[in-house]
């Protein structure tokens, strides 16, 4: 059963720190193998004219790629913990636990598309975007530390996210540099090739948890967890948010029987794969054109 933890520090990483922080969280992943993990970026830009809920699971891809691939990453909060949800407490004694949130510096409010109102949301959280163009860190330098910090390409590891078809995707076209896949299959192959096996996406899994719905805050009420440190739509905040609605549900949806949660492993919510003689209305979806509109503000140069 995860502790309240009275004293959780969320240790902000910069171009100037990130070296040393990354070799903390190569000390730590064996220990701690469980990773909860959040992004944020300047929202959506490519809306369908249809409900997504409406859209087979390959056209809400290609409408999450069309945006992911015009779009940059502005933030990455980590959680790392053990199987109880024990965090890391660097050697204080269990005085104070810590996880992480990277700030990146490549999205340029001026230049870069993004959506108005996200980008005002993350800024009434205190996102400074002059500070993240100075400080910081470059996705290359990114990309080359958690490469090599033990968290990817690791069978121990267990990813814990909701509704993370989104973060996964701008951690890939951030990992890779490249545009996301054409195809749902190439992308789901890719995602498993990064993080592995052990992928949960509790947005999925609350449709077998009976009386759950809605989003993280909405979630976290219902399992009357409370947010220990920051607040919403701050990525290391709703990494560790995530952490323990995972812990939770553990408990309260699936602690009879540790195989029904398993069965949920490697499933990303809005990313299903649809079988057309269970779902006849997928087929014809895939079949017709996908309409989109630009709700977004500047372009790319």
């Amino acid at each position: 059963m995860m502790k309240n933890f009275l004293n959780v520090h969320i240790r902000s990483v910069w171009a100037g720190n990130i070296d040393y922080e990354f070799s903390l969280i190569r000390s730590l992943v064996k220990q701690y193998p469980f990773v909860a993990f959040d992004t944020e970026f300047p929202g959506v830009v490519f809306k369908s004219k249809t409900n997504p809920r409406c859209l087979s699971s390959e056209k809400r891809y290609a409408l999450l790629k069309m945006n992911v691939d015009s779009l940059c990453l502005i933030q990455v909060g980590l959680t790392l913990s053990d199987a109880d949800g024990r965090l890391p407490d660097l050697g204080t004694n269990g005085a104070a636990h810590f996880i992480w949130e990277f700030n990146f510096r490549n999205f340029d409010l001026q230049r870069h598309a993004h959506n108005a109102d996200s980008i005002k949301m993350l800024q009434d959280q205190g996102v400074n975007f002059a500070a993240l163009r100075t400080h910081g860190v470059d996705f290359r330098h990114f990309r080359r530390l958690i490469l090599s910090s033990g968290v990817l390409y690791n069978p121990d590891v267990t990813w814990i996210t909701f509704h993370s078809s989104s973060d996964f995707a701008y951690v890939m076209r951030t990992l890779t540099g490249i545009d996301l896949p054409m195809q749902m299959k190439d992308f789901l192959l890719v995602l498993k090739h990064f993080f592995g096996p052990r992928v949960y996406d509790m947005k999925h899994m609350i449709k077998f948890c009976d009386g759950l719905y809605g989003g993280l805050e909405s979630v976290a009420a219902q399992l009357r967890v409370e947010r220990m440190v920051g607040s919403r739509h701050q990525a290391g905040s709703d990494s560790l948010l995530m952490l323990q609605i995972f812990m939770r549900m553990k408990q309260v949806c699936f602690a009879a029987d540790d195989t029904r949660m398993e069965k949920h492993m490697g499933v990303i919510y809005d990313l299903e794969l649809e079988d057309p003689t269970v779902h006849p209305a997928a087929a014809a979806l895939v079949e017709g054109p996908l309409e989109v509109v630009f709700a977004g503000s500047a372009h790319w140069k």
